[in-house]
């Protein structure tokens, strides 16, 4: 890591400490991929007590949105339980 990145990592560590709120979005129409990784950052965002909400606009695969629906509790409540 050079030095610009450290700074820059820097930064982003501070700033989530100094924050309350914290929105995580994701591209527009996003993966699965998109979509855990945002769920996994809001959980372990929340987890430090920030309050923190994941926000996603577009068109989701038929079988994403159901996984989605299905899902979601059964994988947050998981995330929470490792962290």
């Amino acid at each position: 890591m050079n030095d610009a990145d450290a700074k820059v990592k820097q930064q982003i560590v501070e700033k989530i400490k100094s924050s309350t709120n914290i929105l995580v979005t994701v591209s527009k129409d996003p993966s699965v991929d998109d979509l855990s990784a945002a769920l996994g950052l809001t959980a372990l965002l929340n987890k430090l007590d920030k309050h923190a909400q994941l926000f996603s606009v577009g068109q989701y695969r038929q079988p994403l949105h159901s996984w989605i629906r299905i899902r979601y509790s059964k994988i947050l409540q998981t995330v929470c339980e490792i962290l």
